[in-house]
Parts: structure tokens; sequence; C-alpha cells
């Protein structure tokens, strides 16, 4: 059992009154997912990357040879950076678009490894482009780009975080440049060496493109300021944004309509009445596991009801499936709603499957209210820390949903 305070006051409405709602679970959910290091590494408390001065930029031109490069003849690939003066090419005897049986996202390599065609793979991590250092007696620096294709919307702080997580490198700092750009430092070992390595991840169009700056433990010292530089200098030639995953419209007769992600499949009962109206968003890979579900429920502000008694109805929904809800997580405060909205919250709650069961969830939870109606939209899908990338194609979908809604 879970307890729900609902706090409202008075705001402007052209025929009746305006609805402050606030909603609180009570109780502490403790969740059953062992020692998750989605849990453990806190986006928020993730230490800033560090900068390392010692070489001006007029220096590190003099220093380098500037790059330019169209792999694959993909206009989306094509890039340029500085490297080091004396730094060399794979030689064409050492295969540079290859797949990485060791990344997470290895399932085939069949497209990859098919000489008809070079097409980037959307499960592989595939190495478009590898740069060697000057030769050293113990192991060599090392810059790698590798790319795949992307087919659903996600930032790239969470892309990255989740391929940092997945291969259980040790992250040492990181950087938002953008939502289309983050920088990071981390530790891995390769054959009993310890390399530090300073990545760029960044989208360009549907492409998702990792530069990797690999430098020997023992050589960090004496190459960090380089290894910054070189990773800061890299830029796509023909830049674009767009969405990289297809939207669909639906509408409410001709009183409201949302988008959601073609990926998604929507479940729309008939509409008898324009003062009560509800819609279902299911995203499922395989039409038996459900990887998110999405619910939407419009009720006009001229029935005598109340936000608060609305989201109680609905949050009893939980309890049906044996869920228990939870703390409060968040309130993301990063929305941006439509002008006719004139209130709008969302909040993030743990849940706990009262049968004991493996899979953690979260219960996202957005209350929005214009003239006409109040829209209660609440999401159930695989917590952070069970599924960090299921979590963060969820919660696109749900920004998407939540920010498109318009007369």
């Amino acid at each position: 059992m879970f307890t729900m305070f609902c706090k409202c006051q008075e705001v402007v409405s052209l025929k009746i009154f305006r609805c402050f709602l606030f909603i609180c679970f009570a109780g502490v959910v403790l969740l059953q997912v062992g020692t998750s290091l989605a849990r453990d590494m806190n986006l928020v408390k993730i230490k800033d990357l560090p900068h390392y001065e010692g070489l001006t930029d007029a220096e590190f031109i003099d220093q380098s040879i500037l790059i330019e490069e169209k792999p694959l003849e993909d206009k989306f690939l094509a890039y340029q950076l500085r490297l080091p003066k004396g730094w060399n090419k794979a030689g064409a005897g050492e295969k540079t678009f290859e797949p990485n049986e060791d990344d997470y996202f290895a399932e085939s390599v069949e497209d990859i490894n098919s000489k008809k065609t070079k097409r980037l793979s959307r499960r592989i991590l595939g190495k478009v482009a590898k740069y060697y250092g000057k030769m050293r007696v113990d192991s060599l620096s090392r810059l790698e780009i590798q790319a795949l294709e992307l087919d659903h919307e996600i930032t790239a702080r969470n892309w990255f975080f989740n391929y940092i997580l997945s291969n259980g490198f040790s992250l040492e700092g990181l950087k938002v440049h953008s939502e289309r750009r983050v920088e990071a430092l981390y530790v891995l070992v390769e054959k009993d060496t310890a390399y530090i390595v300073r990545s760029l991840a960044e989208i360009n169009g549907p492409r998702m493109i990792v530069v990797s700056y690999y430098v020997p433990d023992y050589h960090f010292e004496e190459e960090k300021v380089m290894q910054e530089k070189v990773i800061e200098s890299f830029r796509f030639l023909s830049p674009e944004k767009s969405r990289i995953e297809i939207t669909r419209t639906y509408s409410f007769l001709d009183m409201l309509k949302f988008d959601y992600p073609a990926s998604w499949r929507l479940l729309a009962p008939n509409i008898y009445s324009i003062d009560d109206m509800d819609a279902k968003l299911i995203s499922s890979h395989d039409e038996k596991t459900l990887n998110g579900e999405i619910k939407i429920h419009i009720i006009s502000t001229e029935l005598e009801t109340t936000l608060a008694e609305e989201v109680k109805i609905l949050t009893r929904d939980l309890k049906k499936i044996g869920l228990k809800a939870g703390e409060l997580i968040e309130e993301p405060d990063f929305y941006e709603f439509h002008d006719h909205i004139f209130f709008s919250r969302v909040e993030v709650y743990e849940t706990q499957n009262k049968n004991q069961s493996v899979q953690a969830y979260e219960y996202w939870l957005a209350v929005m209210a214009e003239d006409r109606y109040y829209y209660i939209i609440t999401m159930l899908g695989p917590s952070r820390s069970a599924d960090f990338y299921a979590w963060a194609r969820n919660g696109e979908a749900f920004e998407t949903v939540v920010e498109s809604f318009r007369p």
C-alpha cells in the first residue's frame, strides 16, 4: 500500500479554477538490484572532465598536422582533426572498418564482414579509422574513430554513459558539451597495459561517432595535454542536426494532438465523449517483452473532478499489475511545453515488484493543465539501474509525447 498527498491551489482559468498539484508517494522502496553500476555511478555525481594547461593553440598547430577524411564516402562521417606530427594511419594490410566483438553492440558480424557492402551496423560499434603514434619500445599511443547507425532518439551523454557501463571502464571525468556531443576520460586495460583514454562521442545526422585517443598510463603525464588538444580538434565537415527516428501524429478528434516515435505502437480506443479520452503507447521488440508503456488520459475541466482525484485513480493501476510505488527519484524541469499549457509538472518514482521480480521499474508522471483539459501522462519502464539503455530510450519517447501536445 502507498499513500499520496495532493496539494492544490487556485490559478486563473477561463471558466472555473486553476489547480496546482503536488504528488508525493509515501514510503521508501528498497530496490533489489544488488550493486548496480548504474546506481553507483550517478550521472549528477560524476567528476568534471579535467583540463590540462601547457600547450597554446599556436604551439599545437605547429606540432600537428590537419587530417581530413570521408570514410565510406558517407557525408555524415566526413571529419577533420589534428594529429601529432609523425603519426600514421593504419596501413592497407590492417582492417580499419571492422566489428569489435567485445563491444556491447555486437550481436552479428555478418553485415560488417561482407565485402559486398560497407553499411554501418546498427548493432556494432565499427572502427572506421585508426592512427598510431610514433614508434616506442613499449606500447604505442593510438587514435581510433568508431561509428554506428542510430535508429532511435538518444542523447550523446546517455549513449556514452551506457557504453562505459556495459564495458566496465573506470570513468574519471565527463563533460556534456550539448545533447549531441559529450567528452570523457576513462581507464581500460588491454593485455596487461593500462590505458588512459580520452573520448569524444558525437551525433551527426543518424550516426554516432566515437573518437578515442589511447595513451599508456606510464606516458600519460607527458602526453595528456596533446591528447586533450587532439580530441578537441575533431570536427564534422558536414554537420547536420536532424531527428533520428520518424515520428507519427495522433489526434483526439479535432481537439488536440501529440507526436510519438514510430517504433512505439499506438493503442487508441474509440472516442465516445470529448470530455474523457484515452490512448496508450507500447514499446516491444518481440511483441512479448514490454520495454515501455505510456498511458495518456485527457479529462475535461468541465467535469466535476480534479487533477488530484484523477491521478489517484490512475496510480491504482500499479496495484493491478503487482507494483508498489516508492520514493521520488527526480523532478525534471527541462521540458518545454506548448504555449496553451498554463500548468505542468513532471515527477519520476521508483517502483517495486511485489512478486519479487528481478526487474526493477520506474513510474513517470506528467500532469498538465489548459483551459479546456487536464492531461495526465504516465510511463512505466525498466529503471535506470536495471536497463540503462532502455531507460534512456524511454525517456526520449516520453519527452517527445509530453512536449508535443497542442490544439
